[in-house]
């Protein structure tokens, strides 16, 4: 007999108790019911029976009175670990994870080593967003149970959501092993895979859960997003498309249709897909849905529409979040719908450090219009931005503020200031280098060779969601390091990938322990006669120093790079390389050969 306790059948009633359990085993709840009904007219305080009543009483739907047998149980028998888990079950099922959580951790203090029940606790926990402790929760139950495919499972898709991909792929492998033909293990591990960029690996993992069910949603938009991931729009947009027409819920799925739609060229449909999500959409998914109709329209130029739209960002729950806790009291944000002469507007920093380099030019515009402008800066940043210009003010992010009257997060200024495309203050240099850095850089450089120096900064920051769009290895710049060029080094960071290149071209001079902060870094970039740059923070410093600039740029670039020009509106010392298509880097660096070769011979170096 299975139960949370009791004794051996003996007495007629415990036979009755018996057979009863005997029937639930078999699924046949309704033959159980009289049964234990007759065991309670002659035992009413039994708690085993009030228990199994309440389990046969859920097996035929009658959840209130399951849950009222629960309480008897543990009124009867405060110690019963497996009914207080049932009530939390039941609690669950009613979506108070709170109460559920309550009741689980009861029948734990009695029964800790019981692995079902450290699993429903980490859902309740994953429930209430008690991330980490959900972690452990899992973690106890894979302990107790090395056998539970869930457990790894919900594991590893908590661990997904907390960008811990590698620990997410070894628990939905290790689920997979258990058994093969767990779907979830299955997704999650393609999934997994798809998130790491391994796409021909999530494409082998998927396909044998779509030979099966072709319709499974889920699984079509994992191969999508490979599809897409390896620079095959047309079929990820079947395989998309498909899954949000089968109820597909992955709040990244609208997007990925539009990004796919884009990159297969076409920017009208991609418009007309966000837009009328748009219409469609829910309030947990329009800000996504929105920001990414806007990015679309500023990459075609048209700020008019596409500002507005990127505003949705801020509906983002961790953004929201994010600004409550700035403590900005009772000021509001200005919008630009009224006049700053002679009022105090703080500015808040956002986003990446090429964001705050490109939009420092904007600053001035403020102080014109009569702000006192109190500005906060990344501390990576302040050597460089300082001293700042008459009216404005430093402050380190995350220090406090001084009293201001309004505020306005950067990137909304160009909404705030109604800036389109031929009205970009394009005037450069905006920042300059401190005189110090300089002559370290210089003496650090020595004396020139007669060469030209070229700048190379081939990839970003790693954390970034499409880093490994805009980035590539250094070995696909091999074909440009043969060429007769002083080549340096200009990101501080390297990638385990590139170190058999960098021992092939011993020539490529690198300055990682030199660059302590942007102010290093512009000294450097001031230093060079050319900087060939992917879409990282380092072209955006370039540009803002004036110094000439080749940017790598992929085919459905970022909104600042716009579409189908060589030229920046924003940097006149910039010349844009694009990919004719999505993922062809070899063709931009052919060019960059051809273009850097033209350019090495006309040029004079200072």
């Amino acid at each position: 007999m299975k139960s949370g306790g009791g004794r051996r059948a003996h007495s007629p009633v415990q036979r009755e108790l018996a057979e009863a359990v005997a029937l639930l085993e078999q699924g046949a709840f309704a033959d159980a019911i009289p049964r234990l009904v007759r065991v309670l007219r002659q035992r009413p305080q039994l708690a085993e029976a009030h228990y199994q009543l309440g389990r046969a009483q859920r097996g035929v739907g009658q959840t209130a009175a399951a849950r009222d047998s629960f309480l008897l149980a543990v009124r009867y028998r405060p110690d019963f670990a497996h009914a207080w888990y049932r009530l939390g079950n039941d609690s669950a099922a009613q979506g108070d994870f709170q109460d559920a959580l309550a009741n689980y951790d009861r029948a734990l203090a009695i029964a800790p080593e019981l692995a079902v029940v450290h699993f429903n606790r980490g859902v309740a926990l994953r429930k209430l967003g008690r991330m980490e402790e959900a972690l452990d929760s899992y973690a106890r139950a894979i302990e107790l149970d090395p056998t539970h495919v869930d457990a790894y499972c919900n594991r590893g898709n908590l661990l997904v959501i907390l960008r811990r991909h590698e620990e997410a792929l070894a628990h939905f492998q290790t689920a997979l092993q258990l058994n093969p033909q767990a779907d979830g293990a299955r997704l999650g591990l393609a999934g997994a895979q798809e998130n790491q960029h391994q796409y021909e690996a999530a494409l082998s993992t998927i396909a044998p859960l779509l030979a099966r069910l072709p319709d499974h949603a889920d699984a079509l938009c994992v191969r999508g997003s490979a599809l897409l991931g390896m620079g095959r729009p047309a079929l990820a947009m079947v395989d998309l498309q498909k899954a949000l027409a089968l109820g597909c819920e992955v709040t990244e799925l609208p997007a990925r249709i539009g990004l796919a739609l884009t990159e297969a060229g076409q920017f009208d449909a991609a418009d007309e897909h966000y837009a009328a999500l748009v219409a469609s959409a829910d309030e947990r998914t329009r800000p996504v849905v929105e920001v990414f109709l806007g990015l679309l329209r500023m990459t075609r130029g048209d700020f008019k529409r596409g500002w507005p739209l990127y505003e949705s960002r801020r509906r983002y729950p961790k953004e929201i979040e994010r600004m409550r806790s700035r403590g900005l009291g009772e000021a509001g944000m200005w919008c630009g719908e009224s006049s700053l002469a002679g009022r105090t507007l703080l500015v808040l920093d956002e986003q990446g450090y090429g964001d705050s380099l490109q939009f420092w030019r904007l600053l001035p515009m403020l102080t014109a219009a009569g702000a006192r402008v109190l500005v906060e800066t990344k501390p990576g940043l302040l050597p460089l931005f300082a001293p700042a210009p008459p009216g404005i003010e430093l402050i380190s992010e995350g220090g406090p503020y001084p009293p201001f009257d309004c505020w306005c997060p950067l990137l909304s200024l160009p909404l705030a200031l109604s800036l389109s495309v031929e009205t970009i203050p394009a005037q450069v240099p905006y920042v300059q280098v401190p005189a110090a850095r300089q002559q370290r850089m210089q003496a650090l450089l020595g004396p020139r060779t007669g060469r030209p120096r070229v700048g190379l900064a081939w990839s970003g920051n790693p954390a970034h969601d499409l880093d490994h769009r805009r980035s590539l290895p250094l070995a696909a710049l091999a074909p440009l390091l043969r060429l007769d060029c002083e080549f340096h080094i200009v990101q501080k960071d390297l990638q385990a990938r590139d170190v058999p290149t960098l021992a092939a071209f011993p020539g490529l001079r690198q300055h990682g322990d030199a660059l302590g902060d942007f102010a290093d870094t512009a000294a450097l970039l001031e230093s060079l006669d050319l900087t060939i740059s992917v879409d990282t923070s380092l072209a955006h410093l370039a540009g803002a120093l004036g110094r000439p600039v080749w940017v790598l740029v992929t085919a459905t670039p970022d909104f600042r790079w716009l579409l189908g020009r060589d030229d920046s509106p924003w940097y006149p010392s910039a010349r844009i390389f694009r990919q004719p298509a999505p993922r062809d880097w070899a063709s931009v660096v052919a060019e960059v050969c051809r273009a850097l070769e033209d350019w090495r011979l006309s040029h004079r170096p200072a």
